[in-house]
């Protein structure tokens, strides 16, 4: 049903997200919700249409935690094809639990030695956010003779693939599996980028990091086989918990990453569908203790998300402002047979979500149009656009098609030539040289003729006999 939905909005012309409230706010005053926000950093943005719909210091760099196995998911999705992933097998080393010891790494429990599938440690990795299957992978993938070389050039692509997105120099990979390194960071402005290019580019980002649950199948030294049971850490995700009821649960959210560290707090990426509408919301820096060290019995990161997914989606609507065949506009047509004007529709049904208590006749249409349009016309050439506005804002540019097509008639366009032909520069450039040498035929003429009178009455003297 979660990938039903996403599919959905996809064939969604425009989608776009916006409010208003009283006279005199702006569009963006409305994005605020009404309670308070608990995360240090906060991004929420409308899937399709890429608008924010609220943030809060998006461009403050923060530690990543295991949000930084995002970026890891997709270097691996970036080096082995997808066809290849079931097959391209990847043995544990045992540097790869040397480098974790004593730092209460997260596990997907794959054992030194264990042989799994780059697929299955994708899962290990999102899942239950094991450090050991980054770092499997990093191994395998990364180019170099030693193992600290082989990670260390993960890392490198790790940067080089967020400098390509269009990261900020803010945004900084250290490792691969997102345990504290003081000089690791990240935006959540960043983390978007990064998301959005996974989700559009690769569809088993999605399928991967929805999950729920999933099966590991590793293989150990000894040849021995067994399965490794994971589910997803994100606990929004279901509606018990221990035989009780979740109160973080939400209908809304799908995966995507949890993070926790204690310099970070707690870390959270999810995506939030219904009804055809998809968002992704980054928050970071929840607090996991009180200021004198106790522990905070509430995981605050499930709240926010709970809280600004329950505040959009019952908030907001999609409205049809336009159908496919209602008219927008009308233009004047030249040259057209027993035609002078032109129709104009969407190309497509236009689709806007506001605020549940916006009346359309808030939205104004602002169509851009040439003044008139030649002969011939296909039905659905774009003639024009039209913006939509609240509060003076653009919340959306549609394209306007004609709405039949319209034959050229071949007088009125004969005509149209010749009168272009004689209103041309080159016609006017021609008849000015002619006129010209007209005038320097005609001075040439005058003067000769001058010349040849001053001759005639010239008076010479007689020879004598």
């Amino acid at each position: 049903m979660r990938m039903k939905n996403r599919l959905i909005s996809a064939v969604l012309t425009i989608c776009i997200l916006t409010g208003v409230c009283l006279t005199g706010l702006s569009v963006s005053a409305a994005y605020t919700p009404d309670f308070a926000v608990n995360s240090e950093i906060a991004l929420l943005v409308d899937l399709e249409s890429e608008k924010v719909i609220y943030s809060k210091e998006p461009d403050k760099p923060w530690y990543p935690a295991s949000l930084a196995k995002i970026m890891t998911c997709l270097i691996t999705l970036e080096q082995i094809p997808d066809e290849e992933l079931s097959t391209t097998m990847m043995t544990a080393s045992v540097d790869v639990y040397n480098e974790l010891y004593g730092q209460g790494a997260s596990s997907a429990g794959i054992e030194v030695g264990d042989t799994t599938s780059a697929l299955d440690l994708l899962y290990g990795l999102m899942l239950p956010s094991g450090c050991e299957t980054a770092l499997i992978l990093a191994d395998n993938i990364g180019q170099g003779d030693t193992y600290e070389e082989r990670t260390s050039d993960f890392v490198r692509m790790m940067n080089e693939k967020a400098q390509e997105l269009g990261c900020s120099e803010q945004t900084r990979f250290m490792n691969a599996h997102g345990l504290h390194d003081p000089d690791q960071m990240v935006t959540a402005n960043d983390l978007w980028k990064i998301l959005k290019y996974a989700i559009e580019t690769y569809d088993r980002f999605l399928e991967i990091s929805t999950a729920l649950t999933y099966t590991i199948h590793a293989t150990g030294k000894n040849g021995e086989t067994r399965d490794i049971s994971i589910s997803h850490s994100n606990y929004m995700l279901r509606e018990k918990m221990y035989g009780e009821d979740n109160k973080y649960y939400s209908p809304y959210v799908q995966g995507i990453k949890t993070g926790t560290l204690d310099a970070a707090g707690r870390n959270l990426v999810t995506m939030g569908s219904d009804k055809g509408v998809s968002y992704i919301l980054i928050t970071m820096g929840a607090p996991s203790k009180y200021e004198n060290g106790d522990p905070i019995a509430d995981n605050l990161s499930f709240l926010d998300h709970k809280n600004l997914f329950n505040w959009v989606f019952k908030s907001f609507e999609l409205k049809t402002v336009y159908e496919k065949s209602s008219t927008a506009a009308q233009i004047s047509v030249s040259l057209a047979k027993d035609k002078d004007t032109l129709l104009l529709n969407p190309s497509d049904d236009v689709m806007v979500l506001l605020p549940k208590n916006v009346e359309l006749s808030s939205v104004q249409k602002l169509p851009h149009l040439p003044e008139t349009i030649e002969a011939p016309v296909e039905k659905g050439q774009q003639i024009g656009t039209m913006d939509l506005k609240l509060n003076d804002e653009v919340i959306a540019t549609v394209p306007l098609v004609a709405s039949e097509t319209i034959e050229r008639s071949g007088f009125l366009y004969a005509m149209h030539q010749i009168k272009g032909f004689f209103g041309s520069l080159w016609f006017k450039i021609a008849l000015a040289v002619i006129v010209a040498f007209l005038i320097i035929y005609v001075l040439l003429i005058i003067r000769y003729n001058r010349r040849k009178r001053r001759r005639k009455n010239r008076v010479y003297p007689r020879r004598p006999l």
